[in-house]
């Protein structure tokens, strides 16, 4: 997927999860969204409808972990509450105090930011969402090759895709071992040529043996690499937890695209590979 000079030296692309994963930052607020540019990441988003119609930016179904909503309505599914329900609730003071005040963002709140710099992209996890509505509103601001919408769906993708031929699809994949080797296989005999990116969860093993951390062998990510690169389409993996020796790995295999909680250590590590290895890539 080529886009406009992104990246750690264009190089290294790397999605910033929930905009800093809940981790570096309060997840899918407009100070995440900024902090994952900054570090010229693409920010990742979960978006929602309200009762009314909005497109919000909110993980959960429901308030209760990342606002201060009272009990009356931080265990109601968002999708039953207003946007007027919600507006004023801070999203930002469970993650620390110093982002009192951030609210949930509007989806067309973010688009504002970006609708007057190209270089700024965003991926869009598709979660409980009325799919002509978030069809009208990419359309409405131009916004279908700047989102990466992205689903473990992709049934769900290609009906978007039938809709907006050039609207860009990433399908994760999580699961098992066994789960994942099985969907990737599946996504290559029914909608490989429909997507942009295919995304492969990388979770610890139970036990590990000191070399290989994950449990997806490293020889099937080598093959679902090369036949990524046959397709024309990028495989990018999700590092739920990584230490500096298992970015250099991936990367040595010849990865370019990840995932992560923790962007500003994963931009320290990848910068460092690349000074390492400014011949390479």
């Amino acid at each position: 997927m080529k886009l406009n000079s992104i990246g750690i030296d264009e190089k290294i692309f790397f999605q910033a999860h929930r905009g800093g994963g809940g981790y570096e930052m309060p997840d899918n607020t407009i100070t995440a969204c900024k902090y994952g540019w900054s570090l010229g990441a693409i920010p990742e988003l979960d978006i929602r409808n309200t009762k009314d119609g909005n497109i919000i930016c909110l993980h959960d179904d429901t308030l209760k972990r990342t606002t201060d909503a009272c009990c009356k309505i931080a265990d109601i599914p968002v999708e039953l509450l207003t946007f007027d329900d919600i507006k004023n609730l801070d999203s930002g003071i469970y993650f620390s105090p110093r982002y009192k005040g951030e609210r949930i963002p509007l989806l067309t709140d973010i688009f504002k930011i970006m609708k007057n710099n190209d270089r700024l992209y965003l991926y869009l996890d598709l979660k409980k969402i009325d799919i002509g509505k978030i069809v009208d509103i990419l359309k409405t601001h131009k916004m279908q090759n700047r989102c990466i919408l992205s689903s473990s769906d992709i049934s769900q993708l290609l009906s978007i895709k039938a809709i907006i031929p050039d609207s860009l699809l990433m399908q994760w994949i999580g699961g098992s071992e066994k789960e994942i080797v099985q969907r990737f296989y599946q996504t290559v005999s029914n909608g490989m040529r429909s997507l942009d990116q295919v995304q492969i969860h990388l979770i610890d093993k139970e036990e590990s043996d000191g070399s290989w951390r994950y449990t997806v062998d490293k020889d099937f990510l080598r093959n679902a690499l090369e036949i990524a690169k046959e397709y024309d389409i990028d495989l990018e993996v999700f590092i739920w937890h990584f230490e500096k020796e298992d970015l250099f790995g991936l990367l040595d295999i010849g990865i370019q695209w990840f995932a992560t909680d923790e962007p500003m250590r994963f931009y320290k590590y990848a910068r460092e590979w690349l000074m390492k290895n400014q011949t390479i890539v």
